[in-house]
């Protein structure tokens, strides 16, 4: 029986995984943070096709998940970078993986 919530558990992780890195948008959003920080206005430039209520709704949940960090500076006028946090990085190696993959194709 232990076995088997063992793999519900592992189920889970991976599908919950999945779904950061199987999404289109978040994974051009963390491709662009894997070299540094970016301001909002950098992922609608770099990012071809996207929109601001689309990049604005993925980094929201990618900083909830905790895998982008969200900072805010005391300026005028207001500036905001997100940058990876520690979880984030975990998903260089992965990302690099499926990008090489995908040249297979």
């Amino acid at each position: 029986m232990m076995n088997d919530i063992n793999i519900v558990e592992k189920k889970c992780a991976l599908s919950e995984t999945s779904k950061i890195i199987g999404d289109y948008w978040n994974i051009l959003i963390l491709r662009q943070l894997f070299t540094r920080p970016q301001r909002f206005s950098e992922f609608l430039g770099q990012i071809e096709g996207s929109t601001s209520a689309t990049i604005s709704q993925k980094l929201k949940q990618l900083a909830r998940e905790g895998i982008i960090e969200r900072k805010q500076f005391e300026c005028i006028p207001p500036k905001v970078e997100y940058k990876l946090t520690s979880k984030g990085q975990k998903f260089e190696k992965v990302i690099i993986a499926v990008e090489q993959l995908s040249k297979t194709f």
